[in-house]
């Protein structure tokens, strides 16, 4: 299974009331990031993740399951919001676990 390595907040309408600076009312903000994660993504606390592959993430449980189809080693295309600017960057899920020969 893919992973991002954070602590995410889903951005509900209560979230989005006190962010005056979201370009939309969705999205999973970065609270952190995860200890031991072991995977290099250019998130940062207070990002806002908005899409993965041109989906939109409006909830944990659609990162989770958009995450969980991929499998390990794939490119990921990420929109997040920082400091008000739309960002792209591109990543690469943990990579596959190789077998060890006999």
């Amino acid at each position: 299974m893919a992973t991002l390595g954070i602590v995410g907040v889903e951005i509900d309408k209560k979230i989005a009331a006190m962010a005056s600076d979201l370009r939309d009312p969705f999205g999973i903000l970065v609270a952190a990031r995860a200890a031991g994660a072991g995977v290099e993504v250019p998130l940062n606390a207070g990002d806002v993740i908005r899409t993965l592959n041109g989906q939109p993430m409006t909830t944990l449980e659609r990162l989770r399951s958009t995450l969980k189809a991929l499998p390990r080693g794939t490119p990921v295309a990420l929109q997040i919001q920082r400091d008000q600017k739309l960002l792209f960057p591109g990543v690469h899920t943990r990579p596959a676990v190789k077998k060890a020969e006999n």
